[in-house]
């Protein structure tokens, strides 16, 4: 495929509109179409791509006019209504944010729908494609790292959000819709899970009607690597800011990545002069382009729809105790 890849969006909000214009701007692609409940719902893209594109409410009409190769889904949670699988039974790759659906069963659904058809597939969990995570997997593929002996991590804001967010029946919560990305991370560098225990609380919201999610949860996990991991998440924070933050011990080094440390590797041998890493590339930007290069087929996806399904399957397992609060 020495073209242009045609690309369709399903959604419209900022992160559909974010990765539109990478897909553009990576020069391996251009937006053909966007699906909206709304006909004028892809305004923000077009002004942001200075073009017209044509907007469609069926998803099913977009498909079959435009035939697309690449589906980009940017929807709620509680959106996904079979547009994957549907997209997959035609052969169109995808390009997927997560959580990639609300419940396992709409995710088993859209597995066994790209499996079956051979589609390649990625999932946006940015942080595994910035410098610093890509640089730590380096080191353990080299022997480097010793074995990771401890994650921690931290999700903090202070925001209403939008409604669908605010509401558990759509979005799943926090942990489910925002901090799977830090699950997602200590999956990637620490192992899977083998047991969870979690604690989920309101304790900020509580005056707000519609506000169904914890605001404050935390989540201890053991590893089948032996490593242990704990995560927190919180929408009782700073206004205005959105941190995620997380430190890896391993036997023969320290990572960590915050807003004050910046990005960071040191070593147990040489604690005095820390590696710097410099983040030179927004790392949704880096999935997009990995992902064209994988449809392309000159490489593996790096994030593919199994591992959407997997840490789904962690977050659910650690939302599910928020009820007893």
């Amino acid at each position: 495929m020495n073209r242009l890849i045609r690309c369709v969006i399903l959604g419209t909000g900022s992160m559909a509109c974010a990765h539109g214009v990478h897909a553009e701007a990576s020069g391996e692609a251009e937006i053909v179409g966007v699906c909206s409940r709304s006909p004028d719902g892809g305004s923000s893209l077009m002004d942001r791509l200075s073009r017209q594109i044509p907007v469609y409410t069926d998803f099913s009409r977009m498909i079959r006019n435009l035939q697309p190769d690449v589906l980009i889904t940017a929807v709620p949670p509680h959106a996904h209504s079979g547009e994957v699988e549907a997209a997959a039974k035609e052969g169109i790759h995808l390009f997927l944010e997560k959580p990639i659906a609300l419940t396992l069963q709409r995710a088993a659904s859209q597995v066994s729908a790209a499996e079956q058809s051979g589609v390649v597939t990625q999932v946006d969990f940015h942080l595994r494609f910035t410098r610093l995570v890509q640089r730590i997997k380096e080191l353990m593929q080299q022997g480097k790292t010793g074995p990771a002996a401890l994650f921690t991590a931290a999700y903090l804001c202070n925001s209403l959000h939008s409604s669908w967010w605010r509401d558990r029946s759509r979005s799943g919560g926090q942990v489910v819709e925002q901090a799977i990305h830090l699950y997602d991370l200590a999956r990637y560098l620490a192992g899977e899970p083998v047991t969870v225990e979690s604690a989920l609380a309101n304790l900020c919201h509580q005056d707000i009607p519609d506000y169904t999610v914890e605001d404050t949860a935390v989540s201890s996990l053991v590893m089948d690597s032996g490593a242990l991991a704990s995560i927190a998440s919180s929408n009782c924070a700073l206004p205005g800011r959105w941190d995620p933050s997380f430190t890896l011990v391993c036997r023969h080094l320290t990572a960590q990545f915050s807003r004050e440390v910046g990005s960071r590797i040191t070593w147990c041998s040489d604690p005095e002069h820390p590696e710097t890493i410099t983040q030179d590339a927004d790392p949704h930007d880096t999935a997009l382009r990995q992902f064209f290069r994988a449809v392309r087929g000159t490489e593996p996806p790096a994030a593919p729809i199994t591992e959407g399904y997997r840490s789904l399957e962690l977050v659910l397992r650690a939302a599910s105790r928020f009820d007893q609060f």
